[in-house]
């Protein structure tokens, strides 16, 4: 497998990015990551399986993550990150122009790459999620999302905790201490990556009709951070979707007790998706 880092440029933030390329690739997948955490923590999980497959990963920072620039938990806009989407989707394009390209999204990446794939123009042939945010485990109070809409008006580039504790996302006791020691996660959350994030969630519930492409959503039953409810109800309006549930998992299924199922799961999903795609290839 290859390796490399790269960097772009997205409404004056510099991007970090990664490439994991195995010797044939078959496919690649856009690889977006939830909030607080970066890229590279996927290098452990989900990439190896990926690459063992013959498929092509490309990583990268949000903004006011991992090595890309921004303050720490802040982005420009919800657009604004979409439009880095399409930018990490040209760049992959450059060096793969003539394999499929799929989009993975964990959580709020999971929310970025569902909108992305309902509003911009692309050719993607499948999404898949784990946890998306498409609304909160707990109903936010009304004191909150007041205060909050409040702060977003005047003060959008704010930062306050998240209050996720690491707890909350693995049972794995070795993966929270993993999480707890790593410099390039942090707890710091803005309005901007806050109430649009809200707002789109609920959107994607109230258009499912408009994803196009097969997904596929892995979603733990017992997540205290995104509701596996609204991944069910998203489901259930859309034939397209596949939706496994983890029974006990918590937030980050990727890092949780059923990673190994997890893990075999998504690989069924693109075998399946890759074996249709030489299916049509070949009529053509």
């Amino acid at each position: 497998m290859e390796y490399q880092g790269f960097e772009l440029e997205c409404h004056e933030k510099s991007i970090f990015g990664q490439l994991w390329k195995p010797s044939e690739p078959e496919a690649c997948m856009i690889l977006i990551h939830g909030l607080g955490e970066h890229s590279g923590r996927y290098s452990s999980s989900i990439v190896p399986e990926l690459t063992h497959r013959n498929i092509a990963v490309i990583g990268f920072d949000l903004f006011g993550h991992g090595h890309s620039e921004g303050k720490r938990g802040c982005c420009p806009g919800y657009d604004e990150v979409l439009d880095l989407v399409d930018e990490v989707i040209l760049k992959g394009k450059e060096w793969f122009s003539d394999i499929p390209m799929f989009i993975f999204g964990h959580s709020l990446g999971g929310n970025i790459a569902l909108s992305y794939v309902m509003k911009r123009k692309h050719d993607l042939k499948g999404i898949l999620c784990s946890g998306p945010f498409l609304r909160t485990s707990i109903k936010v109070p009304a004191w909150k999302m007041i205060f909050g809409k409040l702060l977003w008006k005047i003060a959008p580039e704010i930062t306050l905790s998240n209050g996720i504790e690491p707890e909350a996302l693995t049972s794995l006791s070795s993966e929270v201490r993993k999480l707890k020691e790593d410099p390039l996660c942090h707890t710091r959350i803005c309005p901007n990556y806050a109430f649009p994030f809200m707002l789109s969630g609920e959107w994607i519930l109230q258009h499912a009709d408009l994803i196009k492409i097969p997904a596929y959503i892995g979603h733990g039953t017992d997540d205290h951070v995104t509701s596996h409810w609204a991944s069910k109800a998203l489901s259930k309006q859309n034939e397209r979707i596949t939706l496994k549930l983890y029974e006990g998992g918590r937030h980050e299924i990727l890092n949780d007790s059923c990673r190994s199922m997890v893990n075999e799961d998504i690989l069924v999903w693109m075998n399946s998706q890759l074996s249709l795609h030489l299916q049509g290839d070949q009529a053509i």
